[in-house]
């Protein structure tokens, strides 16, 4: 008798000591431990291969941690022990996530044959269908849903997810606002809320929503991260910059954050400041894709490089130009960029059944570096020099600076000095070009760009010539593929000579440019249309109107082919003294090859 209830006591402690260790893991698993609730699930199986709990929740475990293939070895065991519809769903969920959402939901078809109203059947079903591309069988799928369960807020929130994946923004934002009118705790809804306004363009009020989120918890990282990249969409990439770095503060090794902070600094151009906030996303997730994706771009322009050119072009002036151009660069540190380039050019002009011939080459050497928050300085010194039996060969220098390049308005100042050999006339008369100028560049509003140049420059040849211009315009991307807008240009010359330059006192030209462009795979069609009106010293206020048209050809990145065709009456377009009545058509071939 005592001997039985020895017995009896060590089967209750037993048990007992089962129940403890089922709750330890169970506790771990509500709370997210998933090291706890793991070790004790495996130690369940161990004693006991049946336990369908400890079999269910290590099958999900391995499915989470990537190994698919042992996770469907454990629902396949689970399933072995009898029906059980919950664990059937997460086995196909797992194929779902192998990247065979086909097959997942041909394995809820079979179930939903046998059991017609399982609704997280139906739901996986309405997620799987997204997932493989069959978005409106999914927007289908989960609208009977809503119809099934009208109240069900998780039918209702995976919907409006959907239809921001669908770019379907408007139908998305209206449901997600009601998902947040009726609750407005639903964090969820509030995000979702935030990312369909942002991605409709709707800017201002999806910064409302997260700031909203972060007056009642600063320290939300995905509100922090949501208002960081409403900014940067916006162009107000400095208040986005701190925006990352605030998110950076809650928790240093968000990748979200640390990619979105390297591409705002990109887009201000500070390309040295982006490359070491990403090799701090490198040395945590060196194969994460979004940070593979962002390190493509900036060694794009850190990385060593060179490209070649050809053009040919030919024109209704009797002109011939051929030129070869070649550059390249470097960063021996990574503030320091170093650039070169050299080019040859043959031209010959026809006129009067007499051709002329020349050869015109240059090349120079540019420094530059970046100083932060994005200012950037540079000078280049070089040699130009043709076979024209009068002129020898010629220094060519500059320098500038830029602002950043998140600045509401941006500015470069530059002064250069150069040949202008673009005629056969230009080249025999030795003629050169020392320019100081200053060009500006502002977003003011509603997608609008505005520019406005001032340049005051010397034109050596026979003689000095002082050249003052001014030029401002602005224009507006109204479709995707469609700019539109005005510019105003003018300029002055101090004398009228005849060194190959049209060279008025005055001229004013006002455009109003419209320019089309859009790709088809490889191919990208252009064309630009930009009537006017021009004046010119001496003669009456009259029509222009400048035509161009493009077509290129991308063999691969950085390397395309390009003919380009025009036609103009404008002053711009003439190489010689006059103007009335002038009438400017060329065509032109180029090719790029980068390496």
């Amino acid at each position: 008798m005592i001997r039985r209830g020895g017995v009896l006591v060590v089967l209750l402690l037993g048990s007992v000591t089962v129940l403890h260790a089922q709750d330890e893991a169970d506790r771990a698993w509500r709370a997210g431990d998933m090291t706890v609730a793991r070790r004790i699930y495996a130690a369940r199986l161990a004693a006991d291969s049946t336990d369908d709990r400890a079999l269910h929740r290590m099958a999900l475990m391995e499915a989470w941690d990537g190994r698919y293939d042992a996770s469907l070895r454990l629902f396949e065991q689970l399933l072995a022990l009898g029906p059980n519809l919950e664990a059937q769903v997460d086995r196909a969920r797992v194929v779902a996530w192998r990247g065979q959402p086909a097959q997942a939901l041909r394995m809820l078809d079979d179930l939903l044959d046998q059991s017609p109203g399982y609704i997280p059947a139906l739901e996986a079903r309405a997620e799987f269908l997204a997932w493989a591309g069959e978005t409106d069988q999914a927007v289908s799928s989960y609208e009977n849903l809503a119809a099934i369960l009208p109240e069900n807020r998780s039918v209702r929130s995976a919907r409006a997810r959907l239809l921001s994946w669908a770019a379907r923004l408007d139908e998305s934002i209206v449901l997600y606002d009601s998902l947040v009118r009726s609750d407005p705790s639903d964090r969820e809804a509030r995000l979702g809320l935030g990312r369909s306004l942002g991605w409709n363009g709707q800017l201002d009020s999806a910064a409302a929503v997260y700031r909203a989120m972060l007056a009642q918890d600063a320290s939300d990282l995905d509100a922090q991260a949501g208002l960081a990249q409403t900014l940067a969409w916006g162009g107000h990439l400095r208040r986005a910059e701190r925006a990352w770095e605030r998110a950076l503060e809650t928790d240093s090794a968000n990748m979200a954050a640390l990619v979105g902070l390297t591409q705002t600094l990109r887009w201000q151009g500070r390309d040295v400041a982006a490359d070491a906030v990403l090799r701090r996303a490198e040395s945590i997730r060196p194969m994460n894709q979004d940070v593979r994706t962002q390190r493509r771009w900036i060694d794009a322009v850190l990385r060593p490089r060179a490209a070649s050119t050809f053009t040919y072009e030919s024109d209704s002036d009797g002109s011939g130009i051929l030129t070869l151009f070649a550059r390249g660069g470097l960063r021996p540190q990574p503030r320091l960029d170093l650039r070169a380039y050299a080019y040859l050019r043959w031209l010959d002009f026809e006129t009067g059944g007499t051709t002329f011939s020349r050869q015109a080459w240059g090349g120079s050497l540019e420094a530059g570096t970046q100083v932060d928050p994005g200012w950037t300085f540079g000078a280049s010194l070089g040699l130009s020099g043709s076979d024209a039996d009068t002129v020898g060969g010629q220094v060519r220098w500059g320098a500038r600076a830029s602002s950043p390049g998140w600045w509401r308005v941006t500015g470069t100042l530059a002064v250069t000095r150069e040949p202008l050999d673009a005629t056969v006339q230009l080249v025999q008369n030795g003629v050169s070009v020392i320019q100081g100028a200053l060009d500006l560049r502002g977003t003011p509003m509603g997608g609008w760009t505005a520019t406005g140049a001032f340049s005051l420059a010397r034109f050596d040849g026979s003689e000095s010539n002082l050249r003052t211009a001014g030029a401002l315009g602005a224009n507006r991307r109204v479709l995707p593929m469609l700019t539109a807008g005005g510019n105003v240009r003018m300029y002055g010359f101090a004398k009228d000579l005849q060194d190959g330059y049209f060279d008025p006192s005055f001229y004013l030209l006002v455009e109003a440019p419209v320019r089309w462009e859009q790709a088809f795979g490889r191919w990208t069609p252009s064309a630009e249309a930009a009537p006017g009106l021009q004046k010119s010293a001496g003669a009456k206020l009259g029509g222009a109107i400048r035509l161009n048209g493009e077509l290129r050809y991308t063999v691969a990145p950085g390397r395309e082919l390009a003919l380009r065709a025009g036609y103009s009456t404008l002053g711009l377009s003439l190489f010689a003294a006059g103007g009335g009545g002038y009438r400017y058509r060329f065509v032109a071939l180029s090719g790029a090859w980068g390496f």
